[in-house]
Parts: structure tokens; C-alpha cells; sequence
């Protein structure tokens, strides 16, 4: 079986690389990126077709919705939203429906329960409100 493509946006190396092995241990994954800035993920965005992004939505000098935009103007790629409670709201309109949000920080599990929602073998879950712990926030 062929793997499917991913890239990680991410400004923490070391989470980075946890969420690379994750993805390459809990489902059929091969990260072929990790940028670790929205100025140098977004010209590989544009450039590769990835089937997955894990983003981290906050990050210095990076533009959420630049970045947001860059990844769900390809709609065949799921994406995979980090992001805090205090950007929740505006990430999510903007996202509205085109990806599958991740409270910051969640354990693995919540990232690989994620992904299965996305790739549609779990139902839609509501989407997680940070404030109140949100997905994987209790484990």
C-alpha cells in the first residue's frame, strides 16, 4: 500500500518530530516536510500535493489566515488544526468545515483520533472548545 503524503507546520522542532513519528507509526504516513514557519511552509503548500497538514496555527511571524489559506486552497489535503483558546473563533470560521481542529497542547492519541476523522473512519465529532478542555485535553 502506497503512503500517503504529509507535511507538519510547526514551530517547536522537538513537537515536530514527536508528531512525525505518530503519524508514521499510527497510520500509513510518510512526512515528507516539516516547516517549522509559515513564510517557508506555504511556498511548499503551493508547490506539492500533500494528503495531510498538521499546523500549528501560532507562531511568530507567522499569519494564521495566510497560512490557513495556503493549506485549504487544495481540497483534496485534510488538515489538522493546533491552535490555542484564544485564536479559536476566528481559525475556525475561516477553517469552517475544511479541517479537523486539535486543541494545543493534546496527546498523541487526539492527534491519530484527528486524522481518522478526517480521513472519515470515525464519525464527525463537534468541534473542540478549548476553553473547556477540548479534544484529548482530559487524557
Amino acid at each position: 500500500m502506497r503512503m500517503r503524503r504529509a507535511i507538519i507546520i510547526d514551530d517547536e522542532p522537538a513537537l515536530a518530530n514527536m508528531l512525525r513519528r505518530v503519524l508514521m507509526r499510527g497510520m500509513d504516513f510518510e512526512v515528507v516536510d516539516i516547516a517549522h514557519d509559515g513564510p517557508s511552509a506555504i511556498p511548499l503548500l503551493r508547490a506539492h500535493g500533500y494528503e495531510l497538514a498538521i499546523v500549528d496555527t501560532i507562531m511568530p511571524d507567522t499569519d494564521p489566515v495566510a497560512l490557513l489559506d495556503a493549506v485549504i486552497c487544495h481540497p483534496s489535503s485534510p488538515a489538522i488544526l493546533y491552535y490555542a483558546p484564544w485564536r479559536a473563533e476566528p481559525l475556525r470560521r475561516l477553517a469552517a468545515g475544511r479541517a479537523v481542529e486539535v486543541c494545543y497542547p493534546s496527546p498523541p492519541s487526539a492527534l491519530l483520533e484527528a486524522v481518522r476523522v478526517a480521513y472519515g473512519l470515525r464519525p464527525e465529532v463537534e468541534a473542540p472548545d478549548c476553553r473547556r478542555g477540548g479534544v484529548g485535553a482530559d487524557e
